[in-house]
């Protein structure tokens, strides 16, 4: 299981309840593991995870 599955699992959850917290989650994992692309070229912000 990858870092980005997690999250968009996540998303919409109790623990990521907005694209602003995807945002803010994803920039403090960002900083930890530079493997990790830029939000913006992820479809974690799309709306197939959020309703």
């Amino acid at each position: 299981m990858s870092t980005m599955t997690v999250l968009a699992r996540a998303a919409g959850g109790e623990h990521v309840p907005d694209r602003a917290a995807m945002r803010d989650s994803y920039k403090r994992l960002r900083e930890l593991d530079d493997g990790l692309p830029p939000i913006e070229t992820t479809d974690l912000l799309s709306s197939t995870h959020w309703s």
